[in-house]
């Protein structure tokens, strides 16, 4: 075990020691062949069209309670809550929420009211008779 460490050992100091010295020295750039059209790389034409993202479509009956208490840099903000009139699907609804990355998130055990506390300011979803109301809180 020893011998074929040692041996090991000897051929890796040679090897560095050989790669040290200037043995063959490398071309000169302008030696080197310059790249021809037939071997230059040419991008590929895509083959079938790039998909577009499709528009979100928006729930129409909604109502807003409270709308001076909106934080004064809310961002629009497109959530999902449970379809009033289906509670197996969901619908999208446009809400002005506060610009924070930490913010608590809570539902009801039915899952038709959804809360956005971000501290100071917040918003509560209602899904409830055909109707979606979304109330501000400051």
């Amino acid at each position: 075990m020893k011998t074929l460490l040692t041996t090991a050992l000897l051929a890796s100091l040679v090897a560095t020691a050989s790669a040290r010295e200037p043995g063959l020295a490398p071309a000169p750039l302008a030696l080197l062949q310059a790249p021809t059209p037939a071997y230059s790389p040419v991008p590929a034409a895509p083959t079938h069209p790039v998909p577009v993202a499709q528009p979100i479509s928006l729930f129409d009956c909604v109502k807003v309670r409270g709308a001076h208490r909106i934080h004064p840099c809310a961002v629009p903000t497109i959530v999902s809550v449970q379809d009033p009139c289906n509670e197996c699907c969901c619908v999208n609804v446009e809400v002005c929420l506060p610009p924070c990355d930490s913010f608590d998130v809570r539902c009801n055990r039915a899952g038709n009211r959804v809360t956005y506390d971000f501290g100071k300011y917040g918003a509560t979803l209602v899904s409830h008779r055909g109707l979606v109301t979304v109330i501000y809180r400051n």
